[in-house]
């Protein structure tokens, strides 16, 4: 879950819209839609990001790259299956 102040603050750069629709089946929740700026805001953080990743995955070798990548799959692995 998002807070409402981070995702009130994107609505008002227009990255995301419709704050106030309720979810369908969970009350306590409200659905966004993220718009075309917030699509194009994402592409442009993804090639930075991936820009800098290169430099800092650049002081591993291959072997540990993969050791790394794997421990991170199990981790994200966990968070998806986490209920909080």
């Amino acid at each position: 879950m998002v807070p409402v102040v981070i995702c009130l603050t994107y609505e008002g750069r227009s990255i995301l819209a419709n704050l106030r629709a309720p979810h369908p089946t969970d009350r306590r929740n409200l659905l966004v839609s993220i718009t075309d700026k917030g699509r194009e805001t994402v592409h442009e953080m993804r090639q930075v990001i991936h820009r800098h990743q290169r430099k800092w995955f650049d002081a591993l070798n291959e072997d540990e790259c993969q050791s790394l990548l794997g421990l991170l799959e199990r981790v994200q692995d966990r968070l998806l299956q986490s209920d909080d």
